[in-house]
């Protein structure tokens, strides 16, 4: 069994949890999980499963393993129930008491994991055909074409340009901050559309199965920051919010190998906002 600390993981039996203790099912439940790994904001539970992109969009065998382990363990009851007309059968996860009581300690032991795990579940008490599309909508459609990334570097580069204008027409100090910060952003993202491109829709079918929990993450991660950035403009801006959001993409960018360099930064900034951030941080 996979596990986070205290065996057996949180996430499976927390999923079958919040829906009562009875859950209704296997496709509905990879996706869950799968949005609970990429949605969450606990790194532990960030890619447990190694979900690849199959038929149905992202599926994991290990997860199937896991719920196996969890019924021998005697954690839940598995039960196939036929459908009449559905040549598919329904599969039912059940918690028994010893999984309830399990249940109640990993929610004690492991409280910020499980209320993470809660808060993105919240979102998603639908339907499983719902589910699948938005699924395939918010990550496999993006994975298979980055071009909204292009776009989104695009528009964050002109949102940069807009700052520089500002700020050489008279503007205060910050607003070269924010056009420099837009600016390491938007070559983030273009980096970002150009990797995607090359290691995900031009690789061979098992390079992007690999690869698909991480990149589901990343652009997750990059459609939150953007939303943030998105909502700035030049008479409400809160610097605050833009240095989080620029250090969340950089330590991801830095730990997979796109961060631009500062060769590159310095070839996207004019050499009059190069000085004048010089004389700012000489302050």
């Amino acid at each position: 069994m996979n596990g986070v600390g205290d065996y057996p993981d949180p996430l499976p039996l927390t999923i079958v949890n919040s829906f009562g203790g009875r859950f209704f099912g296997h496709l509905r439940l990879q996706k869950l999980t799968f949005l609970c790994e990429v949605e969450s904001k606990i790194e532990k539970i960030s890619d447990l499963y190694n979900f690849g992109c199959y038929k149905y969009g992202p599926y994991s065998e290990p997860l199937n393993r896991e719920m196996d382990d969890l019924q021998i363990f005697g954690y839940i009851d598995i039960e196939e129930k036929n459908r009449e007309g559905d040549e598919e059968s329904l599969t039912i996860y059940s918690l028994t008491d010893q999984g309830r009581e399990k249940v109640t300690r990993i929610a004690e032991q492991q409280k910020e994991i499980v209320d993470s795990i809660k808060s993105v579940l919240s979102k998603y008490m639908w339907q499983t055909e719902k589910i699948k599309n938005h699924v395939y909508e918010q990550y496999v459609n993006l994975v298979k074409n980055p071009l909204p990334l292009k776009q989104e570097s695009q528009a964050v580069l002109k949102l940069a340009d807009e700052y520089e204008t500002k700020t050489f027409e008279g503007g205060s100090n910050e607003n070269i901050i924010y056009s420099t910060i837009f600016t390491m952003i938007g070559e983030i993202y273009s980096k970002l559309s150009e990797k995607a491109e090359t290691n995900i829709v031009e690789a061979y079918e098992d390079t992007k199965m690999s690869h698909f929990q991480h990149w589901s993450r990343y652009l997750y991660m990059t459609k939150s920051n953007h939303k943030i950035l998105s909502s700035c403009n030049l008479r409400s801006i809160n610097l605050s919010d833009i240095q989080n959001s620029l250090i969340s993409v950089m330590i991801e960018a830095e730990k997979h190998g796109f961060a631009p360099t500062d060769e590159e930064l310095r070839s996207k900034l004019p050499k009059e906002t190069l000085e004048k951030l010089q004389d700012i941080l000489a302050v």
